[in-house]
């Protein structure tokens, strides 16, 4: 180490070499200025002499550097061999003294420092935020450390070591808020190396040293950040720790008292000829004042015993807590108590068990009176993390309520008086329960769930809480991949999972940025496991009974539905159809053979519920006026989000829609009343896998070209280029004969055989073509404007859009670009919409004779008539039929 002198880099051999990387031309110039290292006397023992100069201002801070180097070696050499306590084994050398001149510039010995009491400060507020209690968790992290280093240790050794491993915890309270603590754990203990060089130093752990990594232990550390004593300064001012090394783990110095006496004072570290127990005493005196300071009287006074059962979940080893009058054992979920009591001995009879209730609590999610009830339509299913998922590394259930047999089904309805949700209860057999089940609110929808802040480290959710080595993190956020139901039928599902060897933040408050989406694991593993249990037997089953189980999984079991079609045989998956005088049939995809499709019509898809409700679970037969529809058979899907069953049943389809077929037009259907608006019906064609995409700019290209030359993939990919110039914009497809020369069904579809339309787009692609220069950045800003406006339909709340404004729109767009080339000319007068340009039904005149266009109306009519439908069923047409020419 000390070979460091211009003798070891020769002048001659320096310059043959001319090392040009800046890291060896600077271990050079160092070496170069150092004439000379020697060994002198030195009061009883010797020192080392380093003498040079430099005129180099860098070359003198590396070399202060390695001055500072040098010095650590040797005292840690010099305390090795104290702690050997071997005679034959000493040092004499004592110091290392440093005298580099420095030529031309002045030896400035200033760097950053830190002033003590004010990063404590900074610490405490930023770090732990205030909390009063967090010292506990920081206690606690210590001890499970110390506990699995000395099993490691003894393991090591080749002595068993059984169940040793316990953590005491003693609260002695006084009237005016003080408190004493003395937390014990039996686990390693320290010597006066370990106190000197990492319990004194803050920011330096010693389980992330050297010192540790050298020893080889098969653990993973919790404490990584070496500042966890400090908390214990938010609420005391005084510290004493007395502590005894296991003695097979050397050196081991016997019985050491600690005395800490405040934050800014030295410690006091002396030995005891008294033995004390192997393990680690420290004792916290507590004054009341800070605690009421740090949670401005949110606490009156410390809370061991709660703080630390809310924390402490997965903690593996116990917990005995003596507080006041309390006598609490705080368990791991698994750990057995008759088990812990034999270890410890009959006097912990007295205590009150503790556990993390991993399960619902039923007593707690429903109604008294319901319970017995829930009991027999509801069962928990529950995955434990390691044994049924089988994830290394987690451990901990994920939890949810399904029926207890399949001919159960649920049915979300009102909040009752008593503000319990309330859901009915929907029996296959064809029993008629006309039964309620209530349950508390809280357990709805994942926005009602309660939070119970104790305080910023033990902020716990009721149904989901995480932990990382046995000890929680603060809830800061909804897993959404787990929970993927924004809303459901039954209670909310239960998530709570112990996460070993995850990195954290230094304040232990959330995961680090790289394992966020820590859940997808689980997600993965539960969904595997769903692949095992049920692929299977849904194959095995009768195609109607399997859409209703498909259903049942997706609404009950929290899969999200894209994963379990892409894991299901596609030619299987069971399809539902609306067959005419409204009778639904199911059929498996691989029957429908047909390049071309279509998909039940929007406006009565709430009544298609109806329908389902009749054949799963009805006791009457259906007589709605679905009854007159004489339609095509059409595929049943709904693009909207169904929490129930039925719901479900009908969201299977918008798997086809979104990766077998696409929009290739529209067809119009007779209304059920004579002056009803005509209803709109999506043509879809099967993709094709030999033909290829165009890209945008081809697309764009082609209707610069000539819009009509856009084939039914090209639509597709233009609607969504609309969709950016608003969240409702209408849809631009091909309407089939008789109306092929309309300009549009409302502002819901526009016909891009009309000239207005491909004029519109024209417009659309001059702005977007990347190779189309002609434009300034302010006149496209000016025409996506434009557009925007055209395109814009009114919030769903807004029934109407004046035709005037419309056609005003049109033309201020076509004015803007009168002047580009690019664009066929329009005369300002041919830029007219005529009411007879719309498909009957979906434009009117108001009271002043203005044209104005009811979007909502047809949806709107069909939902009152389903209301209504014993009422006016009678003066409803067939209806449903295609209209020809």
């Amino acid at each position: 180490m000390f070979d460091i002198s211009e003798y070891r880099t020769p002048y001659i051999i320096w310059k043959y070499v001319a090392p040009t990387n800046y890291r060896s031309r600077m271990e050079w110039r160092k070496h170069r200025a150092i004439q000379s290292v020697d060994i002198v006397p030195y009061m009883n023992g010797r020192k080392i002499l380093v003498e040079g100069k430099t005129e180099d201002y860098e070359v003198y801070d590396e070399l202060e550097r390695l001055r500072i180097y040098c010095s650590d070696q040797l005292d840690g050499c010099r305390d090795t061999l104290a702690q050997m306590k071997d005679e034959l084994h000493t040092i004499d050398i004592y110091k290392v003294e440093w005298r580099i001149e420095a030529k031309g510039f002045n030896q400035s010995m200033i760097q950053f420092e830190f002033q003590r009491e004010r990063m404590f400060e900074i610490l405490s507020d930023e770090i732990y935020q205030g909390d009063s209690h967090v010292f506990l968790r920081e206690l606690l992290q210590n001890s499970i450390d110390a506990i699995r280093m000395r099993r490691e240790i003894l393991r090591r050794s080749g002595i068993p070591p059984g169940n040793l491993g316990a953590i005491w915890v003693t609260v002695n309270h006084r009237d005016n808020g003080d408190a004493e603590i003395v937390w014990f754990d039996n686990g390693i203990g320290m010597n006066e190396h370990i106190v000197r060089n990492y319990l004194a130093i803050a920011g330096r752990s010693y389980y992330q040293s050297d010192d540790f990594n050298r020893e080889g232990l098969d653990i993973y550390p919790i404490s990584r950040f070496g500042i966890g004593i400090l908390s214990c300064f938010l609420v005391a001012d005084h510290i004493e720790i007395i502590t005894r090394r296991d003695k097979h783990f050397q050196p081991a110095d016997g019985t050491l008292q600690i005395i800490i006496p405040s934050m800014r004072g030295r410690f006091l570290i002396k030995p005891l000829d008294k033995e004390a127990n192997i393990g680690t005493t420290v004792r916290v005196f507590v004054k009341g004042s800070k605690i009421r300071k740090k949670d401005n009287d949110k606490h009156k006074h410390l809370d061991a015993t709660e703080y630390l059962k809310i924390i402490a979940g997965f903690v593996e080893f116990p917990i005995i807590i003596t507080e006041d009058d309390k006598r609490t054992i705080i368990l791991h979920p698994k750990e057995n108590i008759d088990k812990v009591i034999e270890l410890l001995g009959d006097e912990y009879t007295k205590y009150k068990e503790h556990k993390l209730r991993l399960g619902f609590p039923w007593e707690l999610v429903f109604a008294a009176e319901d319970l017995e009830l829930a009991r027999e339509v509801l069962k928990e299913q529950s995955w434990d993390m390691s044994q049924d998922l089988n994830l290394a590394g987690h451990e901990g259930v994920f939890s949810y309520f399904v029926p207890s047999h399949e001919y159960y089904d649920f049915e979300t309805s009102d909040i009752d008086d008593e503000g319990y949700q309330t859901i009915r209860i929907l029996d296959k057999r064809n029993i008629n329960t006309n039964k309620i089940l209530r349950y508390n609110t809280k357990w709805h929808v994942l926005e009602n769930h309660e939070i119970t802040n104790f305080c910023k480290s033990a902020k716990i959710s009721e149904f989901f809480s995480t932990y990382v080595d046995g000890i929680l993190i603060p809830f800061h956020d909804i897993p959404r991949i787990v929970f993927n139901n924004t809303e459901e039928i039954l209670p909310t599902p239960i998530l709570k999972v112990n996460i070993h060897k995850a990195k954290l933040n230094i304040g232990r408050t959330e995961l680090k940025e790289n394992q966020y989406q820590w859940e997808i694991p689980i997600y993965n593993a539960y969904f595997k496991q769903y692949n095992k249990n049920y692929k299977t037997s849904l194959l095995a089953i009768d195609v109607k009974e399997r859409l209703f189980r498909f259903a049942q999984i997706m609404t009950y079991h929290y899969f999200k539905i894209e994963d379990i079609l892409n894991n299901f045989p596609i030619q299987h998956l069971p399809v539902p159809i609306l067959k005419p005088y409204g009778v639904i049939d199911v059929c498996e995809f691989q029957e429908i053979d047909d390049p071309s499709c279509i998909f039940a019509p929007k406006a009565i898809l709430d009544e298609i519920v109806v329908v389902f409700h009749a054949n799963w679970f009805g006791n009457k037969k259906y007589n709605g006026f679905l009854k007159k529809w004489n339609g095509e058979k059409c595929i049943i899907n709904s693009d909207e989000k169904r929490y129930t069953t039925i719901g479900h049943a009908m969201c299977l389809s918008q798997f086809l829609k979104k990766h077998l077929y696409h929009p290739c037009g529209i067809q119009f259907l007779k209304p059920p009343k004579k002056d009803d608006a005509l209803l709109p019906q999506k043509i879809y064609e099967r993709n094709k896998a030999s033909k290829k995409s165009s890209s945008l700019n081809e697309i764009l290209l082609k209707i610069h070209k000539n819009p009509l030359d856009l084939n039914s993939t090209d639509l597709v990919s233009i609607n969504r280029i609309i969709n950016r110039f608003n969240k409702r914009p209408p849809v631009i497809t091909i309407f089939e004969r008789p109306f092929d020369k309309h300009f549009a069904y409302g502002f819901e579809y526009l016909n891009l055989r009309h000239p207005i339309v491909q004029h519109m787009l024209e417009c659309i692609a001059q702005v977007l073509l990347e190779n189309v220069l002609l434009l300034s950045h302010s006149q496209k800003s000016v025409i996506l404007k434009l557009i925007g406006r055209i395109l814009s339909k009114n919030s769903p709340y807004e029934s109407i859009t004046s035709l005037r404004e419309i056609e005003e729109s049109i033309i201020d767009l076509f004015v803007e670009l009168k002047d580009y080339q690019g664009v066929h000319q329009f005369n300002k007068d041919q830029i007219h919409l005529s009411p007879t340009e719309f498909i009957d039904g979906t434009i009117m005149q108001d009271s002043d004779g203005e044209w104005i266009i009811y979007k909502l109306t047809f949806e709107e009519y069909f939902t009152n008539l389903s209301e209504k439908r014993k009422i006016n069923s009678r003066g409803i047409e067939k209806f449903g039929g295609r209209l020809f020419n």
